[in-house]
């Protein structure tokens, strides 16, 4: 069952959800009356689907980490995925709304996503997509930043890229991309194909973001904004093609 923050005569006069009492843990849908969620779900012991409805605005931090999901359907209405929102299950698909602008660090790590189908407005994702399973990503023209992640341990601070420790094949940018912050895809071998072809509003691409994987070819010659080319970003690569713009004046190392 799910239970509201008030009822009046049997009938919910609150759209916030403040818990979910059901038995039954498994394949859960929000009505679409539900804008807000006042408690997180993390390790509840929830397994299968679960689907937003098209009510909630925003999935907040750590709102269902740890469980066993295995698919995530994110409705049109939510504008933000938070911190670790969906971290440590066992998805395999995500479908994230076209409304969708930001997405937290570190909302699917640790995940089997094989399937990742981006919304249409997402600018901003912050180091979110570690540790899965994905081959193939189509970055959406509305991406114009992927961030790192930094974690602190024992005092110090460990740095983690958005999609590291994926076994990714190939990326294609969209039109809208102009930062690719630092560690993006490092120590990814598998990566043999990076497609820039749409990329005309890149600017910066940061250090290590493409240190150790396996591309062959690099052409840059339509990203026409890009001023800085981070150190060792495509250092340990195996480049024989390389094709850049005529404005790059700020490499700090080799490629």
């Amino acid at each position: 069952a799910f239970i509201m923050a008030s009822y009046e005569n049997g009938e919910a006069t609150s759209n916030v959800l403040t818990s979910y009492a059901g038995a039954n843990r498994s394949n859960i849908v929000l009505p679409n009356n539900v804008t807000s969620l006042a408690a997180t779900f993390s390790s509840l012991g929830i397994t299968g689907h679960f689907d937003t409805g098209d009510g909630l605005t925003e999935v907040r931090d750590s709102l269902f980490a740890s469980n066993s999901l295995t698919s995530v359907r994110i409705g049109n209405n939510v504008t933000t995925i938070g911190t670790n929102a969906f971290s440590s299950n066992s998805i395999a698909t995500v479908e994230i709304g076209n409304n969708v602008t930001t997405i937290g660090g570190d909302a699917f790590y640790n995940n089997k996503i094989t399937t990742l189908e981006l919304g249409n407005s997402v600018e901003t994702i912050d180091g979110s997509f570690r540790n899965n399973q994905i081959k193939e990503l189509v970055l959406p023209d509305s991406v114009k930043t992927i961030n790192y992640r930094y974690i602190y341990k024992s005092g110090s601070k460990y740095y983690y890229g958005a999609f590291e420790s994926n076994p990714l094949e190939s990326v294609v940018f969209g039109s809208g991309i102009e930062t690719i912050s630092d560690y993006t895809f490092r120590n990814i071998t598998t990566l043999t194909n990076v497609d820039f072809s749409r990329s005309e509003n890149l600017k910066t691409i940061g250090n290590y973001s493409f240190y150790n994987t396996g591309l062959m070819e690099l052409d840059l010659s339509n990203s026409k904004k890009i001023t800085a080319i981070g150190t060792d970003a495509f250092y340990s690569n195996n480049l024989t093609d390389v094709r850049l713009n005529q404005i790059l004046k700020n490499i700090e190392t080799d490629l």
